[in-house]
């Protein structure tokens, strides 16, 4: 029983994938655990660029002020947010 189980889900997590040239990809899903470790690892990814252009405005910005920072700091925040995943 426990092979009929595991044959069901091996096809689900196999995908066929066309390219535009007609080459079949076969394509094997990963499973949820690691697709959220990858997850994590991205949003720390972010984090950690956000942290390092915090300081560097903050060191060197001093013409610019608290709220020029700030708007910097949010437009880095919406690309990262928006175009992080696309790279």
């Amino acid at each position: 029983m426990s092979a009929v189980i595991q044959n069901s889900q091996k096809r689900l997590a196999d995908r066929d994938l066309i390219t535009p040239e007609g080459v079949n990809l076969g394509v094997r899903l990963a499973d949820v655990s690691t697709r959220f470790g990858a997850l994590v690892m991205d949003l720390l990814v972010m984090v950690v660029i956000l942290i390092v252009a915090t300081i560097v405005i903050s060191v060197g910005g001093n013409g610019i002020g608290g709220e020029g920072a700030f708007i910097i700091w949010i437009l880095m925040f919406f690309v990262l947010r928006n175009f992080y995943f696309m790279l």
